[in-house]
């Protein structure tokens, strides 16, 4: 457990369980003290060293944790004053694509988003304009290492143009559709 104490200073106290120690006996049984050499003394790393955190900065009231991997984030705070949380939301402006049969015969959705951030959720809906049968649903996650431009595999039993949608993470109202055309390219 990490308790924080002073968030600007980087100065925390630490609970540690006494299951992460292993002493090893240096000393021999006939001397009046033994001395202890730790062999495995693995307290973890800095928060800035783990994979998941792309950056931290600290201002004089504010901490900023830039989150680099994975599509979800819990951070619990505890302060004595309230803060100002800020969040950056998935999010996109539009989107536009086609659905590609290939001349190796694959198909696949090839995507371009604007303005994106985050984790966007994908239908595919049996019809080309209506929203009755949903065929497929997935998630795109979106990052500053991501391109733009997607391609995305669909299912063989499609053989028309689909009515597509994408929303972002937690948000259902902001979902866009676009009646995707199918194109043909030709075998090989």
């Amino acid at each position: 457990h990490i308790r924080v104490d002073d968030c600007k200073a980087q100065r925390y106290r630490t609970t540690f369980n006494v299951e992460q120690f292993v002493l090893k006996n240096g000393g021999n049984l006939g001397e009046e003290s033994q001395i202890e050499e730790l062999i495995n003394f693995d307290l973890g790393t800095l928060v800035n060293d783990e994979t998941w955190v792309n950056s931290i900065k600290i201002g004089d009231r504010e901490a900023i944790m830039e989150h680099a991997e994975g599509a979800a984030l819990t951070l619990t705070i505890r302060t004595e004053t309230k803060p100002n949380v800020v969040r950056h939301i998935s999010k996109f402006s539009n989107f536009t694509g086609t659905i590609v049969l290939d001349k190796e015969s694959n198909r696949y959705l090839n995507l371009t988003f604007y303005d994106a951030r985050g984790t966007l959720i994908g239908q595919i809906f049996s019809s080309s304009d209506s929203l009755s049968v949903m065929e497929s649903i997935f998630s795109i996650d979106i990052g500053k290492f991501t391109k733009e431009k997607f391609q995305r595999v669909v299912a063989t039993s499609v053989h028309s143009p689909k009515l597509v949608c994408f929303y972002p993470i937690g948000d259902t109202d902001s979902r866009i559709c676009q009646r995707l055309e199918l194109i043909y390219e030709p075998i090989k």
